[in-house]
């Protein structure tokens, strides 16, 4: 997977070196905008009508880029997440571009070599949204570990050459990608009030891992009424040490009826044709009920929960231990 992943990314250097050249543009327009460079201002007038179209075409670059490198393209891909990635795309090149050219590397008199910067922070982009696909632990370990090397490598880089360019591009990278896979950690979310994020898996149940608060998973669930039982989505509210307090989700319509909430179903279950609701009345099942994973509470039905059903209660550190497994 990784030889595959990385032939992928080599024949798609030339386009990102391409498109990067967008990037460049907007760069321009910055320093345009700040007066800073008279050299700009004449290469602005001498074509003053392709700027914009370059800046507009770097914003649909950075949305394209980052939808074609979403982690599941089975499975639905939240806009909001297609924004931030976006906007850390963009950011990332325009900022390369602009170190570049403050801290001595290659001019905007020099667009080839300075588009390879640029596609730098892509690629550098593209490696950590990756790297935050393996999991909140191990994500979180690569960041750390790359962190370190990105700030290392500034510290000893000569100043004002082309290795001091590109540690100056890695270390934000990297402090961000470090920033986003310790806020993707179960724990840190649980304190915060936010659900687990999505694994990789989809709805494939990880070996080895039991389930936290804030998840929604496929189990068995029995009726009160009969001995019989029918598999339907729970949200994980409680992990006990041999049993699990879950909330059930219905497709029937009950949103009339206080005990229950809207549940949208499109961030875990996308053959759902429509939204389910949410039962606020908890149950105990037991952990071996439990199929599959099926995906991450939806943030505003966590803080409805927590408002109304449970205060936020402590996994077990058994649960904890097995969830870094």
């Amino acid at each position: 997977m990784i030889l595959r992943s990385a032939k992928r990314l080599v024949l798609l250097l030339p386009v990102l070196w391409l498109t990067s050249l967008t990037y460049v543009a907007c760069a321009v327009l910055v320093v345009h905008l700040r007066h800073t460079d008279p050299d700009v201002e004449r290469e602005l007038a001498q074509g003053a009508d392709r700027w914009p179209a370059l800046a507009a075409l770097a914003v649909a670059t950075a949305v394209a880029t980052a939808w074609a490198r979403r982690p599941d393209r089975r499975r639905r891909f939240p806009w909001y997440r297609l924004a931030a990635r976006s906007l850390a795309l963009f950011a990332a090149a325009v900022s390369a571009a602009l170190l570049s050219y403050h801290r001595g590397g290659p001019d905007f008199d020099h667009l080839l070599a300075l588009g390879a910067v640029t596609a730098f922070a892509v690629v550098l982009c593209i490696l950590g949204w990756g790297l935050l696909n393996l999991g909140p632990v191990r994500a979180a370990a690569g960041a750390a570990a790359a962190l370190a090397a990105s700030a290392v490598w500034t510290v000893r880089a000569p100043e004002r050459s082309t290795v001091a360019v590109l540690a100056a591009v890695a270390l934000p990278v990297a402090l961000g990608t470090a920033a986003a896979a310790f806020w993707r950690l179960p724990r840190v979310r649980l304190l915060a009030g936010l659900p687990p994020v999505e694994w990789t898996a989809g709805a494939l149940r990880p070996p080895g891992r039991r389930p936290v608060p804030g998840e929604i998973w496929w189990a068995d669930v029995p009726f009160e009424e009969s001995g019989e039982s029918k598999d339907r989505p729970v949200l994980v509210v409680r992990v006990l040490d041999d049993r699990l307090e879950v909330l059930r989700s219905t497709s029937q319509d009950r949103l009339g009826r206080s005990d229950h909430i809207r549940l949208p179903t499109a961030g875990w279950n996308p053959e759902a044709a429509h939204d389910s609701c949410l039962d606020l009345r908890p149950r105990t099942l037991t952990a071996d009920r439990l199929r599959r994973y099926a995906g991450p509470c939806p943030v505003g039905v966590w803080r409805v929960v927590r408002g109304r059903t449970l205060p936020l209660v402590k996994p077990p550190r058994g649960a904890r231990r097995s969830t870094a497994a």
